[in-house]
């Protein structure tokens, strides 16, 4: 989206003005400012607004799980060893599938 708003609000507006006057572009803005770059803070700041617009959803979807519904996760290193790694990542529910 922010990449689309700069072409919009720059790139094609800076086109127009020079096909208008006449001139031959030296050169496109091609790259996004700073200011347009996506940022972790930006990141952040989005997926919390979200969280708390929905935080009531959330909770209720996550008390509504089960026991068997979560994964057990493990890190095996003996059988990791036995096929020349270093370790193994399983996952399984709770009847060890």
């Amino acid at each position: 989206m922010k990449a689309t708003a700069w072409a919009r609000d720059v790139t094609l507006r800076y086109l127009r003005l020079c096909e208008m006057l006449q001139l031959v572009p030296d050169e496109i803005p091609a790259a996004l400012p700073g200011e347009y770059r996506l940022s972790a803070h930006w990141i952040r700041r989005h997926f919390l607004s979200e969280y708390f617009a929905r935080q009531g959803e959330i909770e209720q979807e996550i008390a509504a799980e089960t026991g068997d519904n979560v994964l057990a996760l493990d890190w095996t290193h003996k059988a990791a060893a036995r096929c020349g790694g270093g370790f193994m990542f399983n996952a399984m529910n709770q009847n060890k599938i």
